[in-house]
């Protein structure tokens, strides 16, 4: 019975140590190992500015940053981010809650924003990088501070509730050719306006019933000095 005991204290024991080896803190961010050679970054306690490194070493192993777990930043202290290029994914409500976040640069390397990614944070402007197709379910909403948003040309769907209560809002900037389908997600854009890319796509946003009135002309070069 006791050699029973000491191999099930022992199996407990190793389980522990693994599950902990799996995760760790390297210079204020915490990290998951997913996979061999890869890396994401988990719930952890973070404030002030937060640049997360393409890779990240910890026992004689480097691994590559790719991913952003689900909540990881959530209702935390951060207030400026910069996500790098390796990073492919991000989870459901990233940064939801972080109501001192005032600034985020993410890259081209996303495929879309997911659900609930900056939820009541504090960003005055944002720029979604051209390679993101999907605005997810309340990815922005309750964002009152939110004054000046950019849409890649890649945006094809906007879900409901993406731009909730952005009551600030003066100026989406959209680029993508093809009006993206927004359903409902439009609906408290009141005085917001929709400037295209070209003048020449003004007529097919002003006769898109989801964008309708809110467009006007703008040139794509103006943009950029924005």
């Amino acid at each position: 019975m006791k050699i029973k005991h000491y191999i099930a204290v022992a199996v407990v024991a190793m389980t522990t140590f693994l599950a902990c080896a799996q995760t760790f803190e390297s210079n204020g961010i915490t990290f998951r190992i997913t996979g061999d050679g890869t890396a994401s970054v988990t719930r952890g306690t973070y404030r002030g500015v937060v640049n997360i490194p393409s890779t990240v070493y910890c026992n004689g192993e480097n691994y590559a940053v790719t991913s952003i777990d689900n909540f990881a930043m959530t209702r935390s202290g951060v207030t400026h981010v910069t996500v790098p290029s390796s990073i492919t994914e991000i989870g459901v409500g990233a940064w939801e809650g972080a109501q001192d976040l005032e600034e985020v640069v993410l890259p081209e390397t996303l495929a879309e924003l997911p659900d609930r990614a900056f939820k009541e944070t504090a960003l005055s402007a944002l720029i979604v990088p051209n390679g993101v197709k999907r605005l997810g379910r309340d990815a922005l909403s309750n964002c009152t501070r939110l004054q000046w948003l950019f849409l890649p040309a890649s945006l094809e769907i906007i879900d409901e509730g993406a731009l909730d209560c952005c009551f600030a809002l003066t100026e989406l900037h959209c680029a993508a050719i093809v009006p993206p389908t927004a359903g409902d997600a439009l609906r408290t854009l009141n005085g917001t306006d929709i400037i295209t890319a070209a003048d020449s796509l003004v007529t097919a946003y002003s006769n898109s019933e989801e964008w309708g009135d809110l467009t006007r002309a703008d040139y794509y070069e103006a943009l950029r000095v924005k």
